[in-house]
């Protein structure tokens, strides 16, 4: 093989994993006033790193005659989902997502609502090519935060933002190719 094949195999110089957004929003019975900001708005803005969650297809064995067959099982999704948002000073996410995580179970009451569609919200993740054109785009269904990581402080920190790590219960995810394709329900 040559470069030139594999150049032109190449199409558009390449998928690059730092062209990305990440929509999503909060409960509307958990987002409050916060000056000059928008949560569900900023998440495009303050989410600094996401990923593609792997799935697989399981594998069920039938045995014959001491030999496997191997068949296919159900399809799984890596769940959490992790994401890592930006921390301001004023923290409007990291107060989103405690006050959701406080809707879902109350610290004070231990309660929180009986139906998943009270609480479980819609994310995207959405990456984009060199011209910022949309390519492909995931939709996470019923998500919602099981963890929201520690933020460390330190005097010795001088030159860093805050930044915490979100882990994103999902149910599955539908992969929209809209952009130039069809749409692949998983």
């Amino acid at each position: 093989m040559r470069i030139d094949e594999f150049k032109n195999r190449l199409i558009n110089g390449g998928a690059r994993s730092n062209l990305f957004m990440v929509r999503g929003s909060f409960p509307g019975s958990v987002i409050g006033s916060i000056p000059n900001s928008n949560p569900n708005d900023d998440i495009r803005f303050m989410v600094r790193s996401a990923s593609i969650p792997a799935v697989q297809v399981g594998t069920v064995k039938v045995m014959f005659q001491g030999r496997p067959l191997n068949l296919s099982g159900d399809r799984t999704f890596d769940s959490p989902w992790k994401v890592t948002v930006i921390n301001d000073s004023t923290y409007p996410l990291r107060t989103m997502f405690e006050k959701w995580s406080n809707y879902i179970n109350s610290i004070e009451s231990n309660v929180g609502p009986l139906r998943l569609s009270a609480y479980a919200m819609q994310w995207y993740v959405t990456q984009y090519d060199r011209q910022g054109q949309p390519v492909h785009e995931y939709h996470f269904k019923d998500c919602w935060p099981a963890n929201i990581g520690a933020i460390a402080l330190d005097w010795d920190e001088k030159t860093a933002v805050e930044e915490f790590d979100v882990d994103i219960v999902y149910q599955y995810y539908e992969i929209t190719n809209s952009f130039g394709g069809g749409r692949i329900s998983t």
